[in-house]
């Protein structure tokens, strides 16, 4: 059954002017790893790696929450249903991020973040009344669920070590807890939960002989605890064991007469006499929630499962395979491609139309070398080039997907595995040849080409490339097809080879290194781009340089002073020529000559899942920014859009134009580069000039040249350029409040 995602949206400032050009924000997560479910007879919320989502069902939808929406995290560990109907959900930074659905809002309860505790998790929830027990990773504590105030805070259970990890958290008879070092159970008749001698405790070691304790429930009238040598009950203050399977429990659940034992790949119902297996996984299960005896839920690494009458259905809303968004490139159809990562942890590479994820990975093509695909490069002749860490790259052109590697060309594997092909790049030129950098060719052939006839040609350079130099890495190509690409070893810093136009002839080649000495901040180069007046920013660890004239690249390099000592990650230019900058700390959006800082964004002020960003792209058509990073991706629309050719498709929005009501904008379409506007009464009356930004869209605010908002009637508004060659004017109706 397919599912509409329903997502909010947020809007965030960023200056007067810039934050005009800023709109909706998005985030974009993988979902499949449920950590927890609270369900209901309507429907089910799930807590994941990527954010929560409320799968109905009355409907084909599901409601996602993520940062965007006001979560503080991705990152969820938790989920339960206070007595009010609201939604609680547990994070790994201490942050109980409660959703109200009549109102949906998310109120943020920070006091356990914000408190002076080394480890913060919130591991578990329990409902009992008004008051929300909370396992955290220093103790549990007492939540009242109507003001969120602190009744109480528990650290120390007996003589267990004080603060230490509290699994799970439950109240029967009496309050039970599962900790790092073995249960806790409130003595009978004790009210100061606070005081360690309100703990009767059992060492996990030495009492049971287990190495963890994961939950603890009444049962027909016995204790019974979870552990990773299975199920044990309390006989005599002795813990002995209840059934002969010793494998792992890691959740169990008491509904009516019957125990729900959730194991690694299986879920069992036992009624006191007989074990059941009612359900047998080939995916890792984590935790079950029981609605009833015909619905339970389970939460799972590859999504949340439903036994409905003993029937599994896996739901899994439509996302990317990944959270890891290593490297991004957005394609001339708008389609935005993603690289997962080398090594084990790629997944292959997935592509988002604007609505859908579609995953690309050896289980759904099983002809792809393997899962590492870690870096993806779009080419304006409508190709996009997937490089594997191993396996040659994957070029999708014409709708087809091909692999180039060892074996169907002449692109040699590393020294002693000749099949070992990592492509750390692929980059086409002018004339649509692609260029492709082999990070560690075992024949020292660092370069290939491949032209658009299907020819290759292959090079390996003498001085100033020495023998050792030959692990090559990013590349970018410039206007006059020089290719700058990186080498990581040897001599380490920035190369540049220019075939001046004849592949086959190496007499002409023109080659080069530029290093530190040379005025780059350092040789440790992560990041380049070239600009829309041909400047090369080549980010490095420690800040970031121009390279004004590339065909004289050691004259005169500069160092931007807004970003020094930042290690840059990532660098895009937009259609305004600003350069949005990815760093460890965040985003920087600079102005086009990296003299002002713009606009910065982090975790913090935005909702970027985390700051350590890998990989930034831009759909010039839509204006739209995709950011990568370790923890899923985010986008934000923008007005930074390629310039259309003439004014023939000019045109304003909304219309009638509100004015006097909030910070309301009319966002004026369809202008040239550079355009300059005068809005005018209908009797010709000046109202306001406007210089726009240079792109496509550009805003008035309803205001005049002195700030006062206009009144109501007929604007004019005329578009021109700066030698008035082209002019064009629209009409628009504004409405005073």
């Amino acid at each position: 059954m397919k599912k509409i995602i329903l997502t909010a949206v947020f809007l965030i400032a960023a200056g007067t002017i810039f934050s005009q050009q800023i709109g909706v924000w998005k985030n974009y997560t993988d979902v499949k790893n449920i950590k927890e479910a609270k369900g209901f007879y309507s429907g089910v919320w799930a807590a994941t790696e990527g954010g929560a989502f409320y799968s109905s069902n009355a409907s084909d939808t599901y409601l996602r929450l993520v940062k965007a929406d006001g979560l503080n995290s991705h990152n969820l560990t938790a989920v339960t249903q206070d007595s009010q109907g609201k939604i609680w959900f547990g994070t790994v930074e201490g942050v109980i991020n409660v959703y109200n659905p009549e109102t949906k809002t998310i109120k943020k309860v920070l006091d356990i973040a914000k408190s002076d505790k080394t480890k913060k998790g919130i591991n578990d929830f329990f409902i009992a009344g008004n008051d929300v027990y909370t396992a955290t990773d220093f103790g549990i504590s007492i939540i009242n669920s109507i003001s969120y105030s602190f009744n109480e805070t528990i650290q120390k259970f007996g003589d267990f070590p004080s603060g230490e990890i509290v699994n799970s958290v439950s109240v029967g008879s009496v309050v039970y807890a599962c900790t790092e070092t073995g249960i806790a159970i409130q003595k009978s008749g004790a009210t100061n939960l606070s005081a360690p001698e309100s703990w009767k405790v059992y060492y996990r070691a030495t009492d049971l002989g287990v190495k963890t304790v994961s939950r603890l429930v009444e049962f027909n009238s016995e204790l019974i605890v979870a552990t990773d040598k299975g199920l044990y009950k309390l006989e005599s203050n002795v813990w002995n064991k209840l059934l002969s399977d010793q494998t792992e429990v890691f959740d169990m659940v008491v509904y009516g007469n019957s125990l729900y034992i959730l194991r690694a790949n299986q879920l069992q119902k036992y009624d006191g006499s007989t074990l059941a297996t009612i359900y047998t996984s080939a995916v890792q299960l984590n935790d079950i929630d029981v609605v009833n005896e015909n619905l339970q839920y389970i939460s799972s690494t590859h999504g949340l499962i439903k036994l409905e009458n003993g029937i599994p259905e896996i739901i899994i809303p439509n996302g990317p395979e990944t959270n890891s968004f290593q490297n991004l490139a957005v394609d001339t159809d708008g389609n935005l491609w993603v690289a997962s990562g080398r090594d084990v942890y790629g997944q292959g590479f997935f592509k988002f139309d604007g609505s859908n994820w579609t995953n690309y990975n050896l289980n759904t093509m099983p002809e792809l070398p393997s899962n590492a695909y870690h870096n993806v490069n779009a080419s304006p002749s409508d190709n996009v080039y997937f490089s594997n860490w191993g396996g040659g790259f994957t070029r999708l052109k014409d709708g087809v997907f091909q692999t180039f590697n060892a074996s169907n060309t002449n692109m040699a594997g590393m020294a002693g595995f000749p099949f070992f092909v990592v492509i750390y790049d692929v980059v086409e030129d002018s004339k649509g040849n692609a260029w492709i950098m082999n990070h560690i060719a075992g024949d020292s052939k660092i370069v290939s080409v491949l032209t658009p006839d299907s020819a290759w040609y292959h090079y390996a350079f003498g001085s100033p490339l020495s023998p050792s130099a030959y692990e090559t890495e990013r590349m970018v190509i410039d206007q006059y097809d020089t290719k700058w690409f990186v080498v990581s070893t040897g001599s380490r810093g920035l190369y540049y080879f220019n075939e001046n136009g004849t592949l086959n002839n190496l007499n002409d080649d023109d080659w080069g290194l530029v290093r530190p000495a040379d005025g780059l901040n350092s040789d440790i180069i992560t990041a380049m781009a070239v600009d829309k007046r041909g400047e090369l920013w080549v980010g490095t660890s420690l800040g970031m340089n121009i390279i004004p004239n590339t065909t004289s690249p050691k004259s005169s390099i500069t160092s931007i002073f807004g970003l020094r000592q930042q290690t840059i990650t990532a660098v895009i230019v937009d259609p305004l020529n600003q350069k949005w900058v990815g760093t460890k700390q965040g985003v920087f959006v600079m102005s086009p000559d990296g003299t002002r800082l713009i606009a910065q964004y982090d975790s913090k002020n935005s909702p970027l899942p985390v700051d350590d960003i890998k990989s930034i792209a831009i759909d010039e058509k839509s204006g739209t920014v995709y950011i990568g990073t370790d923890q899923g991706g985010a986008s934000v629309t923008t007005a930074f859009i390629n310039p259309d050719k003439d004014f023939k498709n000019l045109f304003v929005y909304p219309n009638p134009f509100l004015v006097g009501e909030g910070e309301n904008r009319l966002s004026i379409d369809g202008l040239i580069a550079d355009s300059y506007l005068k809005i005018l009464s209908v009797s010709g009356a000046l109202v306001r000039d406007i210089v726009t930004l240079g792109g496509r869209v550009a805003f008035w605010d309803g205001r005049d040249s002195n700030n006062n908002l206009v009144a109501s009637g007929i604007y004019i508004i005329v578009a021109y350029d700066e030698e008035a060659n082209n002019v064009a004017s629209t009409k628009v109706a504004v409405i005073r409040k």
